[in-house]
């Protein structure tokens, strides 16, 4: 008797300790991933400092560190005046290499199309020198993205700048693209445009590489004509009207170069009729292309010499008569198989994925293709793995949230795979209970970034500790190696950039 008293006063004690436990728990967990308290620092270096700090810039995409079997290079963004450049530095300027005498008026003014000369907006490219010092080789105005060939031996800048007046009569609209074949020594515009033509905005180009000087870039877009000479291919349904939208893939075999478009039939898209007996009953679907065909998104990986894979995205996003927002997305992915026929590429017939969303894909330097995949219905992102013989996606697991294990929806703002891991910078946002917020009706939300690492392939996460989202500052595929800043320029003086080896 005695026994069996002391066993429940024992266990309300424990109990009373569970229930002011619980909160306090949950108060840390939340606390921990608003401030981003926590998170390892493997096998810590230093990579190199900056001359000044604006050089080490961050923005949410273009800027950061390349690493290629040639070089390291770091591009910066700054916004103001180009006074904080040291007066004994000496870079190329990007923009003086549109100033020729068919564009710059009696004055000698600037080019009458330079939207870009007028931005306030500096990119600095830097290489990082022997003494672990980076380097400034060239400064342009606007927003400038690096891209190089698998090798390195080539070096491209795809700017926001328009092209020159003179130009205007070729048909061209991209904005300006140079190259560099001696490390950035010297660049040339490239008046032909670079690889997609049809995408106005080189530095929202989407590339993926090859082998040594192999490079591909697809994308979508509003009024584009499929390829006449790509036929539907057998089997296909629901093929999408011609007059709305169309997925321009081209190749290089030259690093960028010159390059040929991939016809892609018109079977790869499907219309909103793919969809719409699987959605909710009395939904409706809008008006326009976007309504006909959804929104489009297409990644294309080669596999090996004679093999490529093209996905095509569509999410159909659908809300109800008696409100203003959507209320869902169904989704589908078209699959095929490309093939090098007679130096050419071919577009094999399209396989569907339902309920599938191929948001982004990797192909890291041992061959390995990873994806992030995304379904209907709220569920986080997966990350998965190629099966290359059957060309099936094995999910391995989700992407972590700042907020982990406590529910919460989650925003990728970078990812990256190794030799051996993958790096994934998040957003996460987690719904606070009501009684955190009792004045509030529905409760309210918490926003935290976080930046995680995997050594199994996406199954289990390890945190880093890395400041902000725009902390991190690249990716050394081929040795697992993340780099980082304390905070942007305006929020810490460090000029360094270290790195974190994760193997």
């Amino acid at each position: 008797m005695f026994r069996s008293r002391f066993s429940n006063k024992t266990l309300r004690r424990v109990g009373l300790v569970i229930l002011l436990a619980a909160p306090a728990w949950y108060m840390g967990k939340i606390t921990m991933a608003k401030f981003e308290i926590g998170g390892a620092s493997p096998n810590q270096r230093t990579l190199g400092a900056a001359a000044f700090v604006e050089q080490r810039g961050m923005e949410q995409m273009c800027t950061g560190v390349t690493v290629t079997p040639q070089s390291t290079w770091l591009i910066g963004s700054y916004e103001g005046s180009r006074d904080v450049v040291p007066g004994d530095t000496h870079p190329v300027s990007i923009d003086a290499l549109l100033h020729d005498k068919a564009t710059t008026d009696a004055n000698g003014d600037e080019p009458t199309g330079s939207r870009s000369m007028r931005e306030r907006t500096t990119s600095f490219l830097s290489r990082l020198n022997a003494q672990g010092q980076f380097e400034l080789v060239a400064t342009v105005s606007g927003t400038t993205c690096l891209q190089t060939t698998p090798d390195g031996r080539t070096l491209y800048l795809l700017t926001s700048q328009d092209r020159p007046a003179s130009a205007s009569g070729d048909g061209i609209q991209q904005t300006a693209v140079f190259r560099s074949d001696d490390q950035g020594k010297t660049w040339t515009w490239q008046r032909a445009g670079f690889l997609d033509t049809t995408n106005v905005s080189a530095w929202a180009l989407k590339l993926s590489g090859f082998g040594a000087q192999e490079l591909w870039s697809v994308g979508s877009g509003d009024g584009l004509a499929f390829d006449a000479e790509a036929p539907a291919a057998a089997g296909a349904d629901n093929p999408a009207p011609d007059a709305g939208r169309a997925v321009a893939l081209f190749y290089s075999s030259d690093g960028g170069k010159t390059a040929q478009r991939v016809p892609v039939p018109q079977s790869m898209l499907v219309n909103v009729d793919h969809v719409r007996g699987k959605a909710p009953p009395g939904v409706e679907w809008g008006s326009g292309a976007e309504a006909v065909e959804g929104e489009v998104h297409a990644q294309v990986v080669q596999l090996d010499a004679q093999r490529a894979v093209l996905w095509v995205s569509q999410r159909f996003r659908y809300s109800r008569p008696d409100s203003a927002y959507y209320a869902g997305a169904m989704l589908v992915t078209s699959r095929a198989e490309l093939r090098r026929v007679d130096g050419h590429w071919q577009v094999g017939a399209p396989q569907r994925l339902e309920d599938t969303w191929v948001d982004t894909v990797y192909r890291n330097p041992a061959g390995r293709v990873i994806g992030l995949i995304d379904h209907a219905g709220g569920a986080r992102t997966q990350v998965a793995l190629l099966d290359t013989a059957t060309l099936a996606w094995n999910e391995q697991g989700s992407l972590p949230t700042p907020f982990d294990p406590l529910s919460a929806s989650v925003y990728t703002r970078g990812f990256w795979a190794g030799q051996e891991t993958l790096v994934a910078n998040v957003s996460g946002t987690h719904h606070v209970p009501k009684w955190i917020y009792p004045w509030s009706v529905d409760g309210a939300q918490i926003s935290g970034d976080a930046v995680f690492y995997s050594r199994d392939w996406g199954r289990s996460w390890h945190r880093l500790a890395i400041p902000g989202y725009l902390g991190v500052a690249g990716f050394d595929a081929a040795r697992d190696e993340v780099f980082w800043s304390k905070g942007n320029w305006y929020e810490s003086s460090d000029k360094r950039v270290y790195g974190y080896g994760l193997r």
